[in-house]
């Protein structure tokens, strides 16, 4: 591998910034690696002291040393830092995505329970609706039982009078009956007593005339 102070190309700048080759082209054709430059050959290259610079911004972990060269404390612990890191982002990327779909769940439940909700109150405008109604007609029926109940007692009112009536007219008339029948009763009687005095030819001619 090239030497520092020397550039590098694309492909072996990708490799000590731990990155595809395709990342630092689509980086260069968005303008964001302008230390990327072509040589002689139309090639991009990097100037191997501006490595740093790049994977600071980056935030890419820098493999400088020179090949077959041991990897130092500070890349080791670097490295070491970078996949904790890593472990770290992949374990709260996954309890976000839990968070998430415990979210999604809950909001599926909120709208289902919302949705129930506007169906019971329907439900029970509807019953609001139908007991206003009954209420109406309950006291229509109400009021036309008392009107039949006060027409009923007159009614009754007017039997018990002309029962009344009924009954002193025939008093009255048992009355009379007796009263007429006394005298029948007496008539004859005196017809009978009169009829008794009389003389036998006095007695004839009154059965005649009679």
């Amino acid at each position: 591998m090239s030497s520092e102070g020397q550039t590098v190309a694309l492909r072996d700048a990708g490799e000590l910034l731990g990155v595809s080759l395709t990342q630092l082209k689509q980086r260069i054709e968005d303008g964001r690696l302008p230390e990327a430059v072509k040589d002689g050959n139309g090639s991009f290259v990097i100037d191997r002291a501006q490595l740093g610079a790049i994977a600071q911004r980056e935030g890419w972990v820098i493999d400088l040393r020179d090949e077959g060269a041991p990897a130092s404390a500070e890349f080791s612990e670097m490295l070491d830092r970078l996949l904790g890191l890593g472990q770290q982002l992949i374990e709260e990327t996954s309890a976000r995505q839990v968070a998430e779909s415990s979210l999604a769940r809950a909001t599926e439940d909120l709208i289902a329970a919302r949705r129930e909700v506007h169906d019971l109150e329907s439900i029970i405008e509807e019953l609001d609706v139908e007991n206003m109604r009954l209420g109406n007609d309950l006291a229509d029926a109400t009021e036309q039982m008392l009107v039949s109940d006060a027409i009923a007692k007159e009614r009754i009112e007017t039997i018990v009078d002309l029962q009344t009536t009924m009954e002193s007219s025939q008093r009255g008339h048992q009355i009379n009956l007796e009263h007429h029948r006394r005298t029948e009763h007496d008539l004859r009687d005196r017809v009978e007593k009169a009829q008794a005095s009389m003389g036998w030819w006095s007695r004839r001619r009154f059965l005649k005339s009679s």
